[in-house]
Order: structure tokens, then sequence, then C-alpha cells
């Protein structure tokens, strides 16, 4: 724990005022005038202090261990120099990823055994030469973890799960690096001497099943023109964003409608209002930086399959609570092509920045 957050805590278990009440101090001071003991003795100044502060020592230090996680919020990640990996116990939960084994080999070299039906996004790569696979995360998926890793973040995989990254997105065959997304329930970090290494247990098909919230078809509206189309109240809504381009006025809308608003903009040719649907979480991996940067990428772009949106079924798949993706529907799910969606830090859903992958 740092030593600011040590303050607070320690601050928050202090009394805002004195134990005692004046009353009370002068009955005690009266006791002692009274009291007439067989040898005089002095305790002094020094000793009671001692004895004060360790008693609000143990106080601060009692409460300190009733905390969730001592000392880490389970909504935070642990990172920095490791001092709190010694007070991360089993049972506890960091960010969601609970503690399932916790091994301390010796001193400042710390196994964590993490459990979590979660989906992480990133960059996997394939070295044919030595058969390995590296996942680097992308900053989201980060942010996401409950230990931050050293380093840039690759993770590997076990050698099962290797030959299954490998045969499932056919890097022996289509390249070396692709953009992923993986649905994962077991992380195990390493920690020694300030470095922190990981590795990753895909999840079962089972489990990759029961990670996700809900699936929903639907068609994209259009006019005789197949040009796009909202409700009255879409309408109002999207009017009022175009406006104001606050993230407020999207709140409590579905990634569909997050995903029509998006393409309707395209359409339209509203590359502003399309840039602002994008999440601009400093977590989010932002790609174009200011909103001329990209305005220039667009003016060489088409989205064809804007086109194919429009002719075929859709489905909507809510993966977690803050991931989501739009897929034409298929028999075949792997060959779903996703646009992918999250949450920003407001809870309001937002378009990934390039959502194709």
């Amino acid at each position: 724990m740092d030593k600011e957050k040590f303050k607070r805590h320690w601050n928050d278990g202090m009394p805002d005022q004195s134990w005692f009440t004046e009353n009370e101090k002068h009955a005690v001071r009266q006791k002692i005038q009274a009291a007439k003991p067989k040898k005089p003795y002095y305790i002094t100044p020094k000793i009671v202090t001692a004895i004060l502060l360790g008693a609000l020592f143990f106080v601060g230090f009692t409460a300190l261990n009733e905390l969730n996680a001592p000392g880490i919020s389970p909504n935070e990640g642990i990172s920095g120099n490791g001092e709190a990996y010694p007070l991360l116990k089993t049972g506890e939960t960091v960010k969601g990823w609970r503690v399932v084994e916790r091994d301390e080999r010796n001193t400042g070299h710390f196994a964590f055994t993490f459990q979590k039906q979660t989906v992480l996004h990133g960059t996997v790569t394939y070295d044919r030469h030595s058969d390995e696979v590296a996942f680097q995360l992308n900053e989201s998926s980060l942010n996401s973890l409950p230990l931050a890793p050293s380093g840039e973040g690759a993770f590997s995989f076990s050698e099962g799960d290797e030959k299954r990254i490998i045969s499932d997105y056919s890097l022996d065959e289509k390249g070396t690096s692709q953009d992923i997304s993986v649905a994962v329930d077991e992380l195990r970090m390493t920690v020694q001497e300030e470095k922190t290494d990981g590795f990753l247990y895909l999840a079962d098909q089972q489990s990759a099943e029961k990670e996700v919230i809900s699936e929903t078809p639907f068609w994209i509206p259009t006019d005789e023109d197949l040009e796009l189309t909202l409700s009255a109240d879409e309408q109002n809504v999207y009017e009022a964003f175009i406006k104001e381009y606050d993230d407020s006025i999207l709140s409590g809308l579905s990634p569909t409608q997050i995903f029509r608003f998006y393409w309707l903009a395209e359409e339209q040719g509203d590359f502003k209002t399309q840039y602002l649907l994008y999440n601009h979480d400093e977590s989010a991996g932002k790609v174009f930086e200011t909103l001329e940067d990209f305005e220039e990428a667009k003016q060489d772009e088409s989205y064809p399959v804007l086109h194919a949106f429009k002719k075929n079924e859709l489905v909507e798949v809510i993966v977690d609570e803050q991931n989501a993706y739009i897929a034409i529907k298929a028999e075949d799910p792997e060959k779903m092509q996703g646009f992918s969606l999250s949450k920003n830090k407001k809870g309001v859903w937002k378009v990934n920045w390039l959502p194709m992958q």
C-alpha cells in the first residue's frame, strides 16, 4: 500500500473528537489527586506517547486487515513495487478475478492463480521456428487484469491451448500475427524481483458459451432506397447527440442502437458524429488522436460491409457487462465477422477502435 492510501485509511479510523468528555477528565483528575500510592512512581510523557501510538497502530492495522483485500480495492488492480503482494490472500477478489491459489516460494517470489469468466482482446503472434504463441493484450484488456504485468504485457498459453489457438485462427497458414478475442477462465501470474509474467488458460466451449449474456437477432430498418432509418424516439436522441455531443444522452441505449447511429453517420458522411461515437476512454486504445486525423483517413476508405449489414439478418451478442459485438447471423458462429463495442467509464456503449478486427 502506498503512503497516501495508508494515510487515508489511518485518518478514516481516527475519531473526530476526544474519547473523554470534560466532566470525565475532571473526575479522573480528582481520582488521581486523591490516590495515595505506597511508592511514588512516574510515567514519563515519552512512555505514555509510545503506549498510545502502539495502541493506535494496532487499531489502524486491525482495520486494514478487515478490508476485502488488505489495502487493495476489489475494483483496482495491483501495480508498483510489489509491496501489496504479501497482503493478497486466497479467496479475495481483485477486479472480479478471484484468487484460488497463492504460492509464496521465497521472499519476494509469489505465484497467484486467478479465475474469472471473461473475454480478452489483443494481438496474437506465432513464431514458427520456436512453435510458440504470444498474446499481446490491448490496453483495455490489460487494465482489466488483477496484476500489472511487466514490459508490454505479452502472455503465454499452455501447450494445449497454443495448439488450439494456432488451429482456430489458422496461424500457420494466414500469417504470424492477428488481432483476436479469446474467452479465458483462468490466469496464472508469477512475481519475482519486480518482474511479473502471466499464463492464460482458454475457457472450454461450454464455459465460453456461458460467458455470453444474450444473443438478439435483428434487421437494420431501411427505407425503399435502402437508406438507414431510425424510430421517432431514436431520431430524437440522435439529433440531441449531434447538437451537444454529450455521452449522457446515449445512456441506456443498446449496442444495436449505437451500431445503427454509427452507420447512419457513415451513410450521411458525418465523420464528426462517427468519430465521437467511438470509445474515447484512455484505456480504449485510441487510434486517431484528433478528428482531423480521422477525417483524413476516412477519405480513402469505403465500407462495402454496410451493404452486407443491410441485406442480412444480424445478431447482437452481449459478451459480458462491458463488451458486445454485432455480426451477420451465420450457421457457423466461427464465420461471423463481428463489429465490436464496449462500455466507457460512464457505462455508455461506444464503438471500439478498429471495430471489425
